[in-house]
């Protein structure tokens, strides 16, 4: 690579990660225009005998031919090129909606799942889109039976959430009155207390039973992984870290895809 091609980075679209970011750019890009090569070859999508898309394996499929380890993936947000942004595994949006699919919505509906949308950064999005080929969309009956499976364990796992948040805010409440005794606010001996702290134990009792319902619930579900991958973690059974964990997973939109963990040496 001479340098007076990296002189001419200005002028390159920006629409793909630059030159340095690339392990051998010349197979893959017009150097001049920074944009695909014509004539290059596309990456295959991995699959199951569903023709589903096996994610994990295609971002790294990707990351690893395509990019060298060491580059630092920019999330200026600010930046409409380097911005993270949604990509949807199965496109495009007007081979899945209604119109062509006869009015039917199984398409459509499986398109939209949080589990077939990946937040990336913009760029690597584009190379997705530039290198690798087109994903059939799988039949029918096999996308009905995804929508399915999601449901059931998306409404297992949120039913998971809601219990454990309620039981952490119980024991607030016990964190609370500890507090309030140490601070001379609450004297253990007096009758109304101890009132108070039978209402606090059967509440805590309750709420935990609910909990742990919930849990084994949860750990019964056909399907979790397409919601929670991470579900091993349900063999810590603290309610506290349950609900601190699945937070921020519960009303997501897309999954994360987290770039610099792919392709490194452990």
């Amino acid at each position: 690579m001479t340098a007076e091609r990296f002189d001419l980075h200005d002028q390159r679209s920006p629409s793909l990660p630059p030159l340095e970011a690339w392990k051998d750019p010349e197979a893959w890009l017009d150097l001049k225009t920074g944009l695909p090569k014509q004539g290059r070859t596309l990456l295959e999508v991995p699959t199951d005998s569903r023709d589903f898309i096996k994610i994990d394996e295609l971002t790294a499929l990707v990351k690893t031919t395509l990019f060298k380890d060491e580059f630092e993936w920019k999330h200026d947000p600010a930046n409409r090129e380097t911005r993270s942004d949604d990509h949807h595994f199965y496109f495009t949006a007007e081979e899945y909606g209604l119109v062509a699919n006869n009015g039917n919505a199984i398409p459509r509906t499986f398109r939209e799942l949080s589990p077939n949308i990946g937040r990336m950064p913009r760029q690597f999005h584009n190379a997705i889109h530039a290198f690798t080929e087109k994903p059939a969309m799988p039949s029918m009956d096999n996308m009905y039976d995804y929508i399915r499976s999601y449901q059931l364990a998306h409404a297992a796992f949120k039913r998971l959430y809601l219990t454990a948040n309620e039981t952490v805010t119980v024991m607030g409440s016990f964190a609370q009155r500890r507090r309030s005794v140490a601070q001379g606010l609450v004297k253990p001996k007096d009758e109304l207390d101890s009132i108070g702290e039978e209402i606090l134990k059967s509440t805590f009792r309750r709420h935990f039973s609910r909990y742990s319902d919930a849990v084994e619930q949860f750990k019964e579900t056909e399907g979790k992984e397409i919601v929670y991958k991470e579900h091993e973690a349900l063999k810590v059974t603290r309610p506290t870290l349950v609900a601190r964990k699945m937070g921020a997973i519960v009303n997501r939109k897309a999954v994360i895809i987290r770039l610099d963990s792919i392709g490194m040496a452990a």
